[in-house]
């Protein structure tokens, strides 16, 4: 299916450097779509669908896609967009009474042929919604997630047998990166359609799922389903939850439902997700419940350093500063957006964060 999808858009004349975009709840086609993507040297932008109507196409027009895939549920928010997005010179539906995709996918024949990306190319664009101004696309590169998906899987013993749960929108690293830790793993990925928190639930005892990751709020309403408790979550090797604080009573509430698994993670879109991680032992230590504030440490191949703002120095130990982050896994830079760029990631390879630590 990746080859007939590399086919297709290689028919609608797509060439490396282009830009496609998917609008849409979670769909496997998205994670095809991205990985045809990297096969002949173009890129997916999965746009945020929780995003208001003007957002959503600035994100496609900034990203200059030309071919839009849209699930059922903003077709019609799509319709009223149209005449406001000058790139896409096509529109594509997937799932629903109108499906297009299957058929713009059967009508080609597999095509095995891979362009030759250097590491650094970008075949997956995640928008990163700043605290101002308009959302800026994220170019993460095959070194960049090749490397996060090793670091990740190597510290959390996730091989061909892990049974993956997808739960977060692929919208974001926690959907598109965590899953493609699961296809790099060699691993069996179980996708829900949106976070739903009782059916997260029901999936974990009925599939015996191994990995997972959940954001706090999600967390917080799944410990309030009816039934949670007393279901068997046996199979759980490791709960990754992050991208927000975790308030200490749902943590609490969390640990019983789920001991012995929970792992805190902290990253961001530009490191192509994880950077650090507090591992279970230090969630059930009663001597070190004071880390349960605490980030973890640094993932393998990652280094972290914490940097006054003004300067660049690094601070003494125990004095706050900015999280400055290096690895493989740094994107390539915003798309479009040179100045941008160069004053999030120094000459010598460091990320700033904009992160207090």
């Amino acid at each position: 299916r990746v080859r007939r999808a590399a086919a297709a858009l290689r028919a609608a004349g797509m060439v490396p450097g282009d830009r496609i975009a998917v609008l849409d709840l979670n769909h496997p086609s998205c994670l095809e779509l991205t990985l045809a993507c990297a096969q002949i040297g173009t890129a997916n932008a999965v746009v945020n669908f929780r995003l208001a109507p003007p957002e959503i196409a600035y994100v496609i027009n900034d990203a200059k896609a030309r071919l839009l895939f849209v699930g059922p549920e903003f077709a019609g928010a799509v319709d009223k967009l149209r005449e406001h997005l000058p790139s896409v010179e096509r529109f594509i539906r997937i799932g629903g009474d109108n499906d297009e995709y299957e058929a713009w996918l059967a009508a080609r024949e597999p095509d095995a042929r891979a362009y030759a990306a250097a590491p650094t190319d970008c075949f997956v664009q995640l928008y990163t919604s700043g605290t101002t101004g308009f959302p800026k696309g994220a170019m993460l590169t095959h070194r960049g997630m090749m490397a996060h998906a090793h670091n990740v899987a190597a510290l959390q013993a996730l091989g061909p047998d892990a049974r993956v749960q997808v739960a977060m929108p692929l919208f974001h690293v926690g959907g598109t990166s965590y899953a493609l830790i699961a296809i790099t793993a060699g691993a069996r990925i179980y996708m829900l359609r949106t976070p739903d928190p009782a059916a997260a639930l029901a999936m974990l005892e009925a599939e015996k799922i191994t990995h997972t990751f959940y954001v706090p709020a999600l967390m917080a309403v799944m410990n309030q389903v009816p039934g949670a408790a007393e279901r068997d979550y046996s199979s759980l090797k490791a709960l990754s939850y992050g991208a927000s604080p975790m308030p200490l009573p749902v943590m609490r509430a969390s640990l019983k439902l789920f001991p012995g698994v929970m792992q805190q993670v902290y990253g961001m879109t530009e490191q192509s997700g994880v950077v650090s991680v507090l591992g279970p032992q230090d969630h059930e230590d009663p001597a070190a419940a004071h880390r349960l504030v605490s980030a973890g440490l640094a993932i393998p191949g990652v280094e972290i350093e914490i940097r006054d703002p003004a300067t660049g120095e690094p601070v003494p130990t125990g004095q706050p500063g900015e999280i400055w982050v290096r690895s493989e896994q740094v994107m390539a830079g915003y798309w479009g957006k040179p100045e941008a760029s160069a004053s999030a990631i120094t000459a010598d390879g460091w990320l700033r964060s904009g992160d207090g630590g």
